[in-house]
């Protein structure tokens, strides 16, 4: 995926359907993960590619669907975007095990 080829809209559909799959999920939160090369907004550039997941937190790999990966995120802080009555911007330190799609 890239800024110019933003395929958001497309992952979301296709993990939304397939979320109940998930049987060791923990709380239901959702994760949009985007993975970027070590400098990738040194000289920007909005084709350049990265890597995007639709995401939730499980207690462990035991039950993957079929077509779904694994994602061990490394401990540290994390930015994140939450909405419920408005957009806040806050760090989470996290260091679950994840299955996206």
């Amino acid at each position: 995926m890239s800024f110019t080829e933003n395929k958001t809209r497309e992952l979301w559909q296709s993990f939304m359907p397939r979320k109940k799959e998930i049987k060791n999920n923990i709380g239901g939160a959702l994760y949009s993960i985007e993975i970027y090369e070590p400098f990738y907004f040194t000289n920007f550039n909005p084709e350049k590619e990265f890597e995007k997941w639709a995401a939730i937190e499980v207690r462990d790999f035991d039950a993957v669907p079929d077509e779904m990966e694994t994602l061990i995120s490394p401990a540290g802080l994390y930015a994140g975007m939450f909405l419920k009555t408005g957009f806040q911007t806050r760090s989470t330190y996290w260091t679950t095990g994840l299955i996206l799609q």
